[in-house]
């Protein structure tokens, strides 16, 4: 075996993959469902501090395990130009296709490099440190599950980890932005292998869920990390003050 072939072995026997999952600003509107009430600029805004406030999370939950996570950026675009755009972490693109498809893609490059991998979003920054820390060991305990989900308020999922190969079936069967996906997922993963929940969370994509993150990081998040102070502070600018109704699922 040679030296790189050890290194891998070794990086793979001690660490879990966590791919964020982003697109790259000016080059694939996000938060689209979210831009159509906030408007366009307020919605980029948004996800531009998003996306730094859950590269901190990852950063903390690093330190926090040495060894234990990997991160990479899981880019929704395919040219150069727009992964130059990323940093900190290695850069994998999502591939072509429907969400579950590119689900697929990354699971399947990552998953051969890892002993596990975890997948979320950069819409979820009031995620905690710990939290990325638990779901990655319980997947690298022998005895452990082989899957993980957080499940969404909506019916969705805001983090989805696993080990070991799995059909690309699993991920392309399932209804994505509805409120049965983590059920029709979950019923998927169950045929292969024993899924554990994590606690419930949610994802942003409705002014409620900014007014929910809005409060969960004034409580608690805005007292540890410059990029979530930075994020909390520029929610408390915004006025949102009405409720409106609960979304269907994003993933």
């Amino acid at each position: 075996m040679t030296p790189g072939s050890i290194a891998a072995a070794e990086a793979r026997a001690a660490s879990a993959a966590i791919a964020v999952w982003v697109k790259t600003p000016g080059h694939t509107p996000a938060k689209t469902r979210l831009a159509k009430v906030i408007g366009t600029a307020t919605a980029e805004v948004f996800h531009r501090l998003a996306v730094d406030a859950v590269r901190e999370v990852v950063d903390d939950a690093t330190r926090l395990a040495p060894g234990l996570l990997a991160p990479y950026w899981a880019v929704a675009e395919r040219d150069v130009a727009a992964h130059a755009c990323w940093s900190g972490f290695p850069v994998v693109a999502q591939g072509e296709g429907a969400l579950g498809d590119r689900l697929a893609h990354v699971y399947e490059l990552l998953e051969p490099r890892h002993r596990a991998v975890l997948f979320i979003g950069a819409d979820s920054p009031q995620l905690a440190p710990a939290a990325l820390v638990h779901a990655a060991t319980l997947l690298v305990d022998a005895s452990g599950p082989e899957y993980v989900l957080g499940p969404a308020m909506d019916g969705g999922f805001y983090l989805f980890g696993g080990k070991g190969p799995l059909p690309r079936a699993a991920w392309t069967s399932v209804t994505y932005s509805a409120a049965t996906t983590m059920a029709e997922l979950i019923a998927a993963l169950e045929a292969i292998g024993r899924v554990q929940l994590l606690a419930p969370g949610f994802d942003v994509d409705t002014v409620d869920e900014l007014l929910l993150l809005r409060d969960e990081l004034a409580a608690d998040t805005c007292k540890t990390g410059a990029a979530r102070r930075a994020l909390c502070d520029w929610l408390a600018t915004l006025a949102l003050s009405t409720r409106y109704s609960p979304r269907t699922g994003s993933r």
